[in-house]
């Protein structure tokens, strides 16, 4: 999970606000009300994590329209980090 953390918030590289310190979120898709496995997270900064923004805060529903859909994100994490989008 270090390693998804250093990539830095994956919204904020997607809207070109450069580089930010990031905390790891563990995606809701899919998954109903229990925590993903920690092969299936995604760095997010503080305000699109836990702050006004952030998921946790308006719902996955609604950020999920204000930004992208959970699994887009994991797949260009998991693209980033080396792996392939369906996570092997």
């Amino acid at each position: 999970m270090g390693r998804v953390a250093g990539l830095g918030c994956i919204v904020c590289r997607r809207l070109a606000l450069g580089e930010t310190l990031a905390e790891v979120h563990h995606i809701r898709a899919g998954q109903g009300w229990k925590r993903a496995p920690h092969h299936h997270t995604i760095p997010l900064c503080y305000l699109h994590h836990r702050g006004a923004d952030g998921i946790h805060h308006i719902g996955t529903k609604a950020w999920a329209r204000r930004f992208w859909p959970e699994a887009d994100l994991l797949a260009e994490v998991l693209l980033a980090l080396g792996g392939s989008p369906s996570g092997g």
